[in-house]
């Protein structure tokens, strides 16, 4: 079981556990008192590597469970120049 936490406006997950009952590592709280402050989950699945696009971690109240949305990740004005330049060099090649 995977405790969490999210943002009912947004569904974003704010705070994760994934041993909330683990002697050592765990929260020290009953199942009741923890979900005064968030829900439980059954499993927490992995993330897809896609480039240039973050996974931001959603809970969906319909089916209970975590997916992810996939937010781009800006690029550096320097590096979007350079990307420039190289696409423009390339076109006045001909593409060779």
């Amino acid at each position: 079981m995977v405790y969490i936490r999210y943002d009912e406006d947004t569904k974003v997950i704010t705070f994760m556990h994934k041993m909330p009952f683990d002697k050592v590592n765990g929260m020290g709280k009953s199942k009741e008192e923890l979900e005064k402050t968030g829900v439980f989950v059954d499993e927490c699945p992995e993330p897809e590597k896609k480039t240039g696009f973050a996974p931001v971690s959603m809970y969906s109240e319909e089916t209970k469970s975590i997916y992810y949305d996939y937010k781009p990740i800006p690029v550096p004005s320097d590096e979007r120049l350079d990307m420039l330049e190289d696409a423009i060099n390339y076109l006045i090649m001909g593409g060779m």
